[in-house]
Formats: structure tokens, sequence, C-alpha cells
């Protein structure tokens, strides 16, 4: 619904997210893969990973673009 209501009021032709991977348990950075997978549902694709050497940790960007509604 949130997505939907992007598309038709603000007039956008893409929308990026940022994922965070964080450290799991077993010691290995991860993304939330439910997360992840409900983006993939609604057609967002990767499109760069950034290593944040300060840190250690990696954000995964992904974009949706607006397929369903147009100006």
């Amino acid at each position: 619904m949130a997505l939907s209501f992007i598309w038709k009021t603000m007039h956008c032709s893409s929308i990026r997210i940022y994922l965070h991977h964080y450290l799991h348990p077993d010691e290995k950075i991860k993304v939330n893969e439910e997360i992840k997978g409900l983006l993939k549902q609604r057609r967002f694709r990767w499109k760069t990973l950034k290593n944040e050497t300060s840190t250690g940790m990696r954000i995964e960007v992904l974009e949706g673009l607006n397929l369903e509604f147009k100006d």
C-alpha cells in the first residue's frame, strides 16, 4: 500500500532502499533475507554494494522502478 501511495502521489520514477547488513550470531555479516525477499517481490533489484571500511559493515542498495503509474 505504501509503494502504491508513493507512486501515485510523489511522481517519482524510482525508489532506492539501503539494506544494512548486520553481524549474526554465527559471526557472519548478513542482510535480513525476509525484508530483501519482500522487496524483490515488489520488483526491487540490486543496484550496488558498499563496504564501509571504517566499520567493517556492508550496505546493499536496491532500486525499484515505477512501472505502474506514469505522468
